[in-house]
């Protein structure tokens, strides 16, 4: 299988070059099966031992070996990243949950004081139509 276009390419802090491929690039690609690591090396010791009747086999077994070096690195590289960014995550949801719960509590006090006060009322209106629309479904 070629390779695809790579879209943009930029080193990774493991040292390797990271692209970053198209949505129809990405669909392309051959999803490897689980497991497919532990038959690496005997499909490249039977390509080199029979490399007369698998000699229409053009493949490399250096440049697997190295495909599955950087994949290996690459590894090493995302587990911590991927750690960061679920902390990123639930670290801006606490955030907006305690900005979203404050505003709550302004806009049941100011709910209270608007039906005596008619500026309060008008002051709090927009949020009073967005709270009268319901959550917005998300499309998918």
């Amino acid at each position: 299988m070629a390779t695809p276009k790579k879209s943009a390419k930029k080193k990774s802090d493991a040292g390797v070059e990271l692209v970053d491929l198209t949505p129809e690039e990405t669909r392309s690609l051959l999803k490897p099966r689980e497991g497919f690591e532990a038959h690496v090396e005997g499909l490249i010791g039977a390509k080199t031992k029979f490399s007369k009747e698998l000699a229409s086999a053009t493949v490399d077994g250096a440049k697997i070996r190295a495909n599955l070096a950087a994949v290996a690195k690459l590894d090493a590289t995302i587990a911590p990243l991927k750690k960061q960014l679920e902390m990123l995550e639930e670290t801006r949801l606490l955030l907006a949950s305690n900005a979203w719960s404050d505003m709550l509590e302004i806009y049941r006090v100011a709910q209270a004081v608007a039906k005596k006060d008619a500026k309060v009322a008008k002051a709090i209106e927009p949020f009073v139509k967005f709270m009268s629309t319901g959550p917005k479904k998300k499309s998918g």
